[in-house]
C-alpha cells in the first residue's frame, strides 16, 4: 500500500497539462472550486474506513513489529470473508475512493 502511494505521488509529480479537457460544468469559478473540493474530500473520507475498522498497524502489517512474539496471533489466513459494510461491495476501498476522487474532479 506505501509502495502504491509512493509510486501514484511520482506519476502525479510528473503530470503535464494536455489541455484536453474532458467536461466541464458551467459554474462560476468559486463554485466550482467549491464543489471540487466537497467532492474530492467526500470520496478521500470513505478511505478512512478500513483505518477505523482494523487501525493504522494493522493495515499496513506493522501492528507485529511492536509485539512480543507470543502474543502474535497465528493464522493459516482470514477465517472469514469481510461481505458486510464496504466491504460488501467493493474489496479495495481505498483504491476505489481515490481513484474516484482523482478522476470526478470537474477540474
Amino acid at each position: 500500500m506505501a509502495i502504491t502511494g509512493l509510486s501514484l505521488c511520482m506519476i502525479m509529480s510528473c503530470w503535464q497539462n494536455t489541455s484536453i479537457e474532458l467536461y466541464s460544468l458551467p459554474l462560476p469559478k468559486k463554485n466550482l472550486d467549491v464543489l471540487s473540493f466537497t467532492i474530492y474530500n467526500l470520496l478521500q473520507s470513505g478511505n478512512m474506513y478500513p483505518f477505523f475498522k482494523f487501525g493504522v498497524l494493522n493495515l499496513f502489517a506493522l501492528e507485529q513489529i511492536f509485539q512480543k512474539g507470543d502474543d502474535i496471533e497465528r493464522t493459516a489466513g482470514t477465517k472469514k470473508l469481510i461481505t458486510n459494510g464496504v466491504y460488501g461491495v467493493v474489496r479495495h476501498p481505498i483504491y476505489t475512493f481515490s481513484m474516484g476522487a482523482l478522476l470526478l474532479l470537474p477540474e
